[in-house]
């Protein structure tokens, strides 16, 4: 769907108010056929050099549009191991293999790190959930009286600048592509995995802008940039069709609270505004009970067969610990961390700090029951650490905010904010099928 094309768009939205996620997949996969935009800038300079793969021979660097794909290495008929694009990139389709090239004419199928059959259609096609491109912004004064004190947010803080980016926004665009501290940036929510992440939007130099594709992997928001109609995937960064497959893109440390709890931790902050077009469908949840045990994940079980393990419900909230190095740690369920208050976790530590509303719960999202919030820092130094009340304290009568990280004591450096994710289980365990549990709970 044309990003432009403000009926089509509104019929998908109004599909979602008034049928719920079936309603919208069924109905709007006819209404909002896709259309190509005019004009894209692709190819413009983009110049990506392969990644070096030890003992292998590289196979050339890709750098332009028109540069063919590689050959393939013996026994290579189906999946390539070295060379351009990078490590399990799928180069040629196959005989019967579907992909929307009317959707993505420049997408560069060939390039590809996942099956046909891997992926669904959401509802709403190309852009038919529209992207915030040119987001404006709000003091807190001026904002507050749009939100309830348990409004769910996430928080992005770089350099010296913070900004809160409500979700009752974020459900209606899933993407805000911005520019934080001098850094382009997206925030991406995916309501159908719970998923908040925010990522760099630079690579490799060149900055992208990201749309939402109107296609599912695993549930997941299946996210495209629109200078190479290349595909990532929301939940992991990764790059998994067109000519930037298996580039991975930076991963930023976003923490989701309550709005109360954003303000006062953050006072000098600004606050994403509404985009006046969808301002009507702000505060509502087309997802209405979605967070619940009884109901399943939506598209989850693809034909390619992807599945989620069993170790905890569907939709149990975790949090995983996503910096370097720290891959092989179990995720931990939400429950446990507000039970023990504070957790050491490998060379980090997870802090219980509240609740907000649910966004997935009720059809007001400021009335939603109270789900857990944690975030988490990495460890300043080996020690004994505990929570008391909005406080870390540490080793050596050391104090920190728990919700910031700044020091409370004299002499103290700050503690570093880890990336982490907040997500339903199956999500997580789709993506990752090796996961293990820390402790095991409901919510």
């Amino acid at each position: 769907m044309n990003k432009n094309d403000p009926i089509r768009r509104t019929i998908s939205l109004l599909l979602l108010v008034v049928g719920g996620v079936g309603a919208t997949w069924l109905v709007a996969r006819w209404i909002t056929r896709p259309t190509p935009p005019p004009d894209l800038p692709i190819g413009s300079g983009l110049s990506i050099a392969p990644v070096p793969i030890t003992g292998r021979e590289e196979r050339g660097s890709l750098t332009s549009m028109d540069t063919e794909p590689p050959g393939l290495l013996p026994g290579e008929e189906q999946l390539g191991e070295a060379g351009w694009p990078r490590i399990g990139a799928q180069f040629l389709v196959g005989q019967g293999e579907q992909w929307p090239f009317s959707a993505f004419p420049n997408g560069r199928f060939e390039y590809r790190s996942i099956k046909a059959g891997s992926f669904l259609g959401g509802g709403p096609g190309r852009d038919g959930i529209p992207s915030i491109d040119d987001p404006t912004y709000e003091d807190i004064p001026t904002a507050t009286p749009r939100y309830s004190d348990r409004d769910p947010v996430a928080v992005l803080t770089i350099g010296n600048e913070t900004r809160i980016y409500p979700q009752q926004i974020l459900m209606w665009h899933e993407i805000a592509n911005d520019t934080l501290g001098g850094i382009p940036v997206a925030v991406t929510y995916c309501p159908l995995c719970n998923a908040t992440v925010a990522f760099k939007r630079t690579l490799d130099g060149v900055v992208l802008e990201f749309g939402v594709s109107g296609y599912l992997r695993n549930s997941d928001l299946i996210m495209y940039d629109r200078l190479t109609e290349s595909w990532f995937q929301q939940l992991t960064g990764e790059g998994i069709t067109g000519i930037l497959t298996s580039a991975r893109l930076d991963r930023l440390p976003v923490q989701v609270m309550s709005y109360k709890s954003a303000v006062s931790a953050y006072p000098d902050a600004t606050v994403l505004a509404p985009e006046e077009e969808l301002a009507k469908f702000y505060g509502k949840n087309p997802y209405r009970q979605y967070d619940s045990k009884e109901t399943e994940p939506f598209l989850l079980n693809t034909p390619a067969g992807e599945s989620y393990g069993d170790a905890l419900p569907p939709k149990a909230r975790i949090l995983v610990v996503e910096e370097p190095g720290f891959e092989t740690l179990p995720v931990i369920a939400l429950t446990s961390i507000k039970k023990k208050g504070l957790i050491v976790h490998g060379q980090s530590l997870v802090v219980y700090v509240g609740s907000h509303a649910s966004p997935l719960d009720n059809t007001v999202i400021s009335e939603g029951r109270d789900v857990i919030q944690a975030t988490v820092f990495t460890l300043p130094a080996e020690g004994k650490y505990k929570k008391k009340g909005s406080e870390i304290w540490g080793p050596h009568g050391a104090r920190w905010d728990i919700f910031t990280g700044k020091p409370l004591t004299e002499g103290t450096p700050a503690l570093r904010p880890a990336r982490h994710g907040l997500y339903f289980w199956f999500a997580w365990s789709a993506f990752h099928p090796e996961a293990t549990v820390l402790k095991t709970g409901w919510f």
